[in-house]
């Protein structure tokens, strides 16, 4: 599969781009065949993987496909205790892994690509479990979702085509990994022939992209928020043809003066059991929505409006107990969870999470709903909406909110738009956040709201966030 793809690229064509020079396609393949060589004297069929995201573990992905290994993708910020219960989740007994603190079987990765090659004419199976990768979901314990080979290169074949990506693009991967966000780079350059960029760990997103010449990047919203931030006029580099958000709200006011400023953003729905992208919007247009639906993808709003999808990318199902689960209706579909609408030409809008929905005094609010609308006004850079419980009506929305604004102005706007049971109260947004992760983490913000001691003596773990 992996040498197939290469034939078809320039062997001298720069794969890999990263802090300590580039590495050609010929020189990945080497190293991808030593792995290679590797796993077969290991007989390992399920790896666990527990690595930054660089050369190593990009090669090192690619021999587990080569050899039809089943890649388990686990965090590198995990404490002791979480990678150890993730292995044990998925049954792997050894992990590929630099870390010195695990009370486990590792691996040293170093040691995949000082022996010799693979001489076996493997036959990669695209219908065999390619990975485990643990959803992101914000609340609760991860579920190890299981994809086939063939999942990923349909998702990854869809987008290049729809990105129009070539052989002579570059993609940064800023995003981890152990995510199908990041994940989905590698295939979609593997798919395409383009190259991937590891970011230096000093730079910033912006140095990183006009210091790489990057084409096309893949980001989530606090990315976002910190390049309108941090660079007010800044223009984008003039390479780059497409800035892909997702993981999350983004104020219509802020996605405005990216664009206006050249910056090619699309927004996104997509989640892990679809290997990435669902649907995607055009640059600059309709940025309200999450985009039309990709080529060769179905999806439908059923009666409680809840968002379903099936397609060739939908992944294989969660791994429970040492068997798979497939959490699909009789005609191949997947309830999502979230809750949206369609417009008049069919783009979605994603409205939130149907397990974020609470009642209040009898009435149905969703937090993502009163989020938006706080977004939109001038001035907020950020938003978190959480319910908390309530004498009289059960629940209340209490809302945090970033940047220089007057809650008591912010609360006349939103009446304007909003019924009263919909208007929140509000909190001051906390010290101690310092970093955000792919999605909010809404328990810490509803432990804060009912507890506002909690953010003196608690910092909330960057990694969660």
């Amino acid at each position: 599969m992996f040498e197939a793809v290469c034939t078809r690229q320039v062997r001298e064509w720069p794969a890999v781009i990263g802090s300590s020079g580039a590495l050609t396609w010929q020189a990945l393949v080497s190293h991808v065949t030593r792995a290679a060589g590797k796993l077969e004297s290991l007989g390992i069929k399920r790896l666990g993987i527990c690595l930054s995201s660089d050369w190593q573990h990009l090669a090192l992905l690619l021999a587990c496909f080569r050899e039809n290994v089943t890649a388990c993708l686990i965090s590198p910020q995990l404490p002791p205790e979480g990678v150890r219960n993730a292995m044990q989740q998925v049954d792997i007994d050894s992990i590929a892994t630099r870390r010195t603190d695990l009370d486990v079987q590792t691996l040293d990765p170093d040691a995949f690509f000082s022996g010799p090659k693979s001489t076996a004419a493997t036959m990669t199976d695209t219908s065999a479990w390619a990975t485990i990768i643990y959803t992101t979901g914000s609340e609760g314990t991860p579920k190890a979702a299981v994809h086939r080979l063939e999942n990923h290169l349909s998702s990854a074949r869809v987008v290049a085509k729809r990105l129009g990506l070539a052989p002579g693009d570059r993609w940064l991967l800023c995003l981890p990994l152990h995510h199908v966000s990041g994940l989905s780079v590698l295939f979609r350059c593997l798919a395409a022939g383009a190259t991937i960029v590891l970011p230096s760990p000093d730079a910033s997103l912006v140095q990183s992209l006009y210091l790489n010449e990057v084409t096309h990047v893949s980001a989530v919203a606090h990315q976002l928020l910190q390049i309108g931030e941090s660079t007010q006029t800044i223009r984008a580099p003039q390479c780059l043809k497409t800035m892909v958000i997702g993981g999350g709200l983004v104020p219509l006011g802020l996605l405005k003066k990216m664009t206006d400023a050249g910056w090619p953003v699309c927004t996104t729905y997509g989640l892990t059991e679809m290997s990435s992208m669902v649907t995607l919007s055009q640059p600059g247009s309709h940025l309200e929505t999450a985009g039309q639906l990709l080529p060769g993808y179905n999806l439908k709003i059923a009666r409680d409006n809840e968002i379903l999808v099936r397609g060739p990318a939908l992944f294989a199902g969660y791994l429970e107990d040492g068997l798979l689960r497939q959490p699909f209706d009789t005609a191949g579909w997947l309830r999502t969870g979230d809750i949206g609408e369609l417009d008049n030409n069919q783009r979605l809008l994603v409205k939130g999470r149907k397990d974020n929905v609470f009642v209040s005094g009898g009435e149905n609010i969703s937090p993502e709903e009163i989020e938006r609308h706080l977004s939109a006004l001038p001035k907020v850079i950020e938003a978190i909406v959480v319910a908390v419980p309530h004498w009289e009506f059960g629940a209340r929305p209490v809302a945090f909110v970033r940047g220089a604004v007057d809650h008591s102005d912010i609360e006349r706007q939103l009446r304007a738009s909003l019924p009263g049971f919909k208007i929140p109260q509000f909190r001051p947004w906390p010290q101690n956040v310092r970093a955000r992760g792919l999605k909010p983490n809404r328990r810490y913000f509803t432990k804060l709201a009912v507890d506002p001691e909690q953010d003196a003596h608690h910092e909330a773990h960057p990694r969660a966030l």
